[in-house]
């Protein structure tokens, strides 16, 4: 597997089987990443959120990168909804209300994302955070991948 990044196979991630027929990355987009690339997590959102209310946050990449996945926790059980846009204001990920980050992504069971996502030198990602909880709810979103 030289030069490969490598991935369970979709067996052992049984708790993606719901979410999506596709819970892998596919394994050609990720041979065409350079094997020189290094891990890589920086926040795409981390605060916290008054009682069903919006917040936004902007992350501006220092670096190239690829996204591979993203991982989240919530203080709240009600959970929240995620819009992610780009520098073009385009579309990234839209998670709709997740009463529980398990369908986000945890540590221990990362979101991964079905194709990696390019970030270029000087890219930004948008996010637009909805706290669904009916108190304060400290959220943490974060992407995981290379550079």
């Amino acid at each position: 597997m030289s030069g490969s990044l490598y991935l369970p196979p979709p067996e052992i991630l049984h708790y993606r089987q719901t979410a999506s027929p596709d819970y892998l990355p596919d394994q050609a987009e990720l041979d065409k990443l350079d094997p020189r690339l290094r891990p890589y997590a920086f926040v795409l959102f981390n605060g916290s959120i008054g009682a069903q209310s919006t917040d936004r946050f902007k992350y501006a990449s220092q670096t190239e990168a690829w996204i591979l996945s993203l991982v989240a926790s919530s203080s709240q059980a009600a959970g929240f909804a995620a819009q992610f846009y780009d520098t073009m204001q385009q579309l990234l990920w839209e998670m709709s209300p997740i009463p529980s980050t398990l369908r986000f992504g945890t540590a221990q069971r990362q979101f991964w994302l079905k194709t990696p996502y390019h970030l270029p030198l000087g890219g930004q990602i948008q996010s637009r955070i909805i706290n669904l909880a009916n108190a304060t709810n400290a959220i943490q979103i974060v992407a995981w991948g290379l550079r």
